[in-house]
Formats: structure tokens, C-alpha cells, sequence
């Protein structure tokens, strides 16, 4: 979250605004690679919104909180990684998402 709140003063910063907002999802996991749940606290309704996180492995936690923000109502969706491993199934579900574009880094 600290990483999340840092990448929103930069946009605040860079756009000389404070209408960026900010939300957080909280996912819960059965097991691993499998959810249980996701919490979103906040309003994204009618907002363009960027997920970020560390790791994409299978995207399968990425492109069900994409489609939870989109049941909220969210316009575009963008998502930022450090790693993207991109395993297995990873190709054709964030093709078949919601997701916008996918931007990573290493």
C-alpha cells in the first residue's frame, strides 16, 4: 500500500492536481493460485484506474480484480508490475480481460 500511495502523489505531482484518488483491494486466497475473495475499498466509478503489483504470474488474481473494478463501474484499466512472469495461462486470460494494456518492468 505504501508503494501504492507513493505512485499516486508522483501522478498527483506530475499533473499538478490532487484529483487522483485512490482505492485498495484486499484479495483472499484458499490456496495458492486460487481466490477466495476480493474486497474494494473505495470509489472507482466512472475513474480510469491502475492496478499495481509486485509479480503477473498466471494474471489470474490480476484479471479478476480488473473485472471486479469494472463491476464498480471503472472506465479503462491499466495494470503496473515489476515482474512479469506471464506462466501458463496468463497469454489468453489478459487477453481476454478487461485489462486495457499491461505495463512491467524487471
Amino acid at each position: 500500500m505504501k508503494r501504492a500511495k507513493s505512485f499516486q502523489k508522483f501522478f498527483n505531482d506530475l499533473n499538478d492536481t490532487e484529483n487522483i484518488g485512490f482505492a485498495v483491494m484486499n484479495k483472499e486466497r484458499i490456496e495458492a493460485n486460487k481466490i477466495e475473495s476480493i474486497e474494494l475499498m473505495g470509489n472507482v466509478n466512472g475513474k480510469d484506474c491502475i492496478i499495481i503489483d509486485d509479480m503477473i504470474d498466471t494474471a489470474g488474481t490480476l484479471c479478476e480484480a480488473a473485472k471486479a473494478l469494472k463491476e464498480k463501474g471503472a472506465r479503462d484499466i491499466y495494470a503496473f508490475a515489476t515482474h512479469g512472469l506471464f506462466s501458463g495461462p496468463a497469454g489468453d486470460r489478459l487477453k481476454n480481460s478487461v485489462i486495457k494494456r499491461v505495463i512491467t518492468t524487471d
